[in-house]
């Protein structure tokens, strides 16, 4: 009810503003009303006494004056609020009542009996008037009604109360008059109240629009401010946690050599499989995280689909030969438009939860052609999914048969993974699977053709053999342990735990061939990039810089990436920075 008549007085205050408009039109026809007035006057003069006349005109006058200045005084007022509005109306509506009523005593003072003159011009300006106060009306009817009843009531009377059939036939014409305006009033007064429903309607539409918008960017801000939140506080997290175990690893390493004793050893064992499980949870946390934001970092790029399934599958078979199963892969020719490195990280998702949840058969990966797309498929033999699971499967942590939460079975973080990024990406992913006899995963991917690929010029590595190591990294326990593991290798290592001490040492011996390991987050402030522009600038591209940190921040990567800088995570596997060290893998980011 309360919309109904909030609508209601939306619609009288357009039509009062309408009817206070102070159009060119509106203007000239007051004006036009006065001059009526003026020529019936003039050409009654000296015909009709003046006591009568002059105080006629006057009263025209005064009552078109009146007129005026109540429109000046709503467009002073203006804007006005809806509530006001019928005030407004009820004065519009007595200023056009006075004028029909001047002119309706108009026609009765101004005529002389037997003189058909002194009739005709008062008629005539009553005539002329009452169609521009029906134009002028339109939008407000009931000032028309009023000027109609208080002009043609007493005129009608007055002409029927006179002798002759002569007065009768004018009244009549009056009357006929007036109900042609009305109706006409009516009809095109129809039309414009519909054209105002439908005005309002569209201005309610649009301020509803803009409020859901503006409710859309507030709701898209917080979301902004709450994932910006979330990577900050992972990025200070990974680092303070990934330290000590970072440390932990290094040393885990340096024990395994020689164990003297069967006790000891496997006390060693069960600190490596600690070290190995934490960095494994670290790692599926924060894949999590990079997933959600990925849509934000992708490089999406047209490149051979098959590329990316061999170079997952190199990694994915030794732990399915070790369980005794068969990887087939059917090749494929197609190119799609994606980031390389998003896709790698979803076939191996899906292809390691494969080779976790099969005990024996095979796996199948193949891509198979969809309308304007493809999927990338993946299928197993494995244990497969009951029907109340399959809803469950991308949850996080959630895990088929695993109540007892065994690290060795994984930690229910991959699929999880692979919904993010399909969510992020716009990917859409399928799931079939039946209890007992296995699960097929499917993933739509874009097309592309090799015309759109970009040239890229694969870097040259080269190996050296008088590689000096130079260790950046202020906290004392990992400085040690990489000086111990590095020394244990037999690699020539210097250790330093800022940019200055690391400026110090390149600069005596600058001829020697360098690989600098860089913290990223010094002490003082201070970052590894900065440490690394800070080495640029003195001794310029020779020494070979790599970024070691724990952080969750796109900038470091991509500060990183700008400088031709690999990346190492944090915690540090020993066997991946022995691999680094080796084949000088530079160009590629170290996991």
């Amino acid at each position: 009810m309360t919309g109904l008549v909030d609508h209601s007085s939306r619609l009288l205050a357009e039509q009062v503003r309408l009817a206070y408009g102070s159009t060119r039109g509106s203007r000239l026809l007051v004006g036009l009303v006065a001059l009526a007035a003026c020529a019936t006057a003039l050409a009654l003069k000296g015909v009709v006494a003046p006591y009568r006349l002059v105080p006629w005109l006057v009263l025209m006058l005064l009552i078109q004056a009146s007129g005026v200045a109540l429109r000046r005084a709503y467009r002073r007022g203006e804007p006005h609020a809806d509530a006001a509005m019928p005030v407004w109306m009820r004065l519009k509506v007595a200023q056009a009542g006075a004028l029909g009523l001047g002119w309706g005593l108009g026609l009765v003072l101004l005529h002389d009996r037997g003189n058909a003159y002194t009739l005709l011009y008062p008629v005539v300006g009553l005539v002329a008037v009452a169609a521009g106060q029906a134009a002028l009306h339109t939008a407000l009817i009931t000032g028309l009604y009023s000027f109609l009843a208080c002009s043609l009531l007493p005129s009608v009377a007055y002409l029927l109360w006179l002798p002759g059939w002569t007065t009768s036939y004018v009244a009549l014409g009056l009357v006929m008059l007036g109900g042609f305006l009305v109706v006409s009033s009516q009809l095109i007064g129809r039309v414009l109240g519909d054209a105002l429903r439908m005005r309002l309607a569209a201005a309610e539409l649009l301020e509803q629009e803009r409020h859901l918008v503006a409710k859309a960017e507030h709701s898209a801000a917080l979301t902004e401010l709450a994932a910006a939140e979330k990577t900050r506080f992972w990025s200070a997290a990974s680092h303070d946690l990934k330290q000590p175990l970072h440390a932990l690893g290094l040393y885990s390493a340096l024990l395994r050599k020689d164990p003297a004793d069967v006790e000891r050893r496997e006390l060693i064992d069960h600190i490596t499989s600690c070290v190995g499980s934490l960095t494994g949870l670290f790692d599926a946390i924060l894949g999590v995280t990079h997933a959600e934001t990925a849509h934000l970092n992708a490089k999406p790029g047209a490149f051979p689909l098959q590329r990316v399934v061999e170079q997952v599958l190199i990694q994915v078979r030794p732990g399915a030969r070790a369980k005794g199963l068969t990887v087939r892969n059917v090749p494929t020719s197609l190119w799609v438009h994606a980031d390389p490195a998003v896709i790698e990280r979803i076939l191996g998702n899906l292809l390691s939860n494969a080779v976790r949840y099969t005990e024996d058969g095979r796996i199948l990966v193949g891509v198979r052609r969809r309308p304007g797309g493809c999927s990338l498929i993946v299928a197993d033999t494995g244990v497969g999914l009951a029907s109340h699971d399959q809803s469950r499967i991308f949850d996080d942590f959630f895990q088929v048969d695993n109540p007892e939460r065994q690290r060795d079975k994984g930690y229910g973080l991959g699929l999880s993974t692979v919904h993010r990024l399909c969510a992020a990406l716009g990917y859409e992913i399928e799931v079939q699977s039946t209890p007992g006899r296995g699960s097929l995963f499917a993933v739509t991917l874009p097309l592309d053709s090799p015309a759109h690929a970009e040239e890229v010029q694969e870097p040259v590595h080269t190996l050296e053999a008088d590689l000096n190591v130079l260790f950046v990294e202020d906290d004392p326990l990992v400085r040690d342990a990489m000086n111990r593991l590095l020394k244990d290798w037999g690699v020539r290592v210097s250790m330093c735990a800022c940019g200055d001490e690391a400026l110090a040492i390149l600069s005596q011996e600058f001829d020697k061939r360098w690989h600098v390991l860089l913290d990223h987050q010094l002490a003082d402030n201070e970052t590894g990039l900065q440490v690394a522009d800070r080495i640029r600038a003195l001794i310029g591209d020779g020494p070979v810089i790599s970024l070691v940190t724990g952080e969750v921040d796109e900038a470091v990567d991509r500060g990183a990436a700008e400088r031709g800088i690999s990346v190492l995570r944090k915690p540090l596997k020993p066997i991946r920075l022995r691999a680094l060290l080796r084949s000088h893998h530079l160009g590629e980011e170290v996991l």
